[in-house]
């Protein structure tokens, strides 16, 4: 774990995102070899995903579409990253995100496509993403 990540993890857990951006941005940038980095790209998703959320209550009421757009740039990197095969399970979480990213945009095509590759693969959000998607079937 370099230390880059490591303030990082520091910074997001005192809530400082733009400390958290910064840290995880420099760990991408100068450890883009590492085999692992895929994690920094989806810590960046997560945070940016965060940070669109405006008013949640139980659903998104209204988000920051540039903060939007980047969480599905970094979520689409750990896909295209993170494949060695032994950590699925963070790609599935990823596709769970982009799913709930574009669910965001009202893309309920996209978002079902990835909701869909989350409960095929089994990921560990399988039954989050199977109540959204059977909430976009009943709604949508």
């Amino acid at each position: 774990m370099s230390p880059e990540f490591q303030n990082g993890l520091q910074a997001l857990s005192q809530e400082d995102y733009e400390e958290a951006i910064k840290n995880f941005k420099n760990d991408v940038k100068n450890n883009f070899n590492d085999r692992t980095i895929f994690y920094t790209d989806y810590m960046l998703g997560l945070i940016y995903l965060k940070k669109s959320e405006s008013d949640f209550l139980g659903l998104f009421t209204s988000f920051n579409k540039e903060d939007l757009e980047k969480s599905i740039i970094y979520f689409n990197d750990v896909v295209k990253k993170n494949n060695s095969g032994s950590f699925n399970n963070i790609t599935y979480n990823a596709y769970f995100f982009l799913g709930k990213s574009y669910l965001l945009k009202d893309n309920f095509k996209e978002a079902k496509k990835y909701f869909q590759l989350v409960i095929d693969n089994r990921g560990s959000y399988s039954k989050k993403a199977e109540e959204l998607l059977k909430s976009i079937e009943q709604n949508g």
